[in-house]
């Protein structure tokens, strides 16, 4: 049984985390849901789990980098609706939490980079699905996060997979 001490303090740790900034950040949160246009990029192939097929994808002239990583261009304007779902799943504050360990499976490496502007600034999430973590990224901004639950949003964006060669 726990004590009412215990208890004290897990509940004021508990605060203290939740008041340490683990939602995400109102700024680029709100430029999500008022953004009038969302684009979708792919990410090339992994860098250590296929190596050489990144080293091959990376001549190709139609490569773009975005935040170290690189992706293929052009992006892919999203429609209204695929929009509408994008934003009501990457909108959901409780998807996000702030990781404190890095995972097990290897460097971040985002599979797609969902972009949309709010007026001179431009945002952009960086995905990773096998790690389910998303990197936020705009002018002077770059936030962490780890994603609960991606089947929904995995699904969603492979539509857009078209360029990456398949396993």
């Amino acid at each position: 049984m726990i004590s009412k001490t215990k208890l004290t303090l897990l509940v004021i740790a508990a605060s203290i985390f939740t008041a340490s900034g683990c939602s995400p950040s109102p700024s680029w949160m709100n430029s999500l849901n008022s953004a009038s246009t969302l684009s979708v990029y792919e990410g090339l192939p992994h860098q250590l789990r296929e190596a050489d097929l990144l080293e091959q994808e990376k001549r190709r002239p139609d490569i773009a980098t975005i935040g170290g990583f690189p992706f293929y261009t052009l992006s892919v304007a999203v429609n209204e609706r695929q929009a509408t779902q994008l934003k009501e799943i990457l909108g959901d504050n409780g998807r996000y939490y702030r990781y404190t360990v890095e995972t097990d499976c290897g460097p971040f490496h985002p599979d797609f980079a969902v972009e949309w502007t709010d007026g001179d600034v431009t945002h952009r999430m960086l995905i990773c699905f096998s790690c389910s973590e998303a990197r936020i990224l705009s002018d002077d901004l770059e936030e962490n996060y780890n994603l609960k639950g991606v089947s929904d949003l995995k699904s969603l964006l492979s539509k857009y997979s078209s360029k990456r060669p398949q396993d």
